[in-house]
């Protein structure tokens, strides 16, 4: 996925650092906007499996405040 660091230079990364490192990236960036929204869906598709908010007012403004999604374990 390609992210935009915050000095401007571009980097790619897989879906688990884009998403983990977020906090990291001023944003993800393609060429094509179309493309850009099409990795925004699908990193907000996969936050939204991952975490499936019982509340998505609340749920999703508590890891707003947070500044970084939470690091999950998952099975080897």
């Amino acid at each position: 996925i390609p992210c935009e660091r915050r000095d401007g230079s571009l980097t790619l990364v897989g879906i688990e650092e884009a998403l983990l490192g977020a906090h990291t990236f001023e944003g993800v960036h393609d060429e094509s906007p179309l493309v850009t929204a099409t990795l925004h869906r699908l990193l907000l598709s996969i936050l939204q499996r991952v975490f499936l908010p019982k509340n998505p007012g609340t749920d999703w403004a508590d890891v707003w405040q947070q500044r970084r999604l939470p690091a999950l374990r998952h099975a080897a």
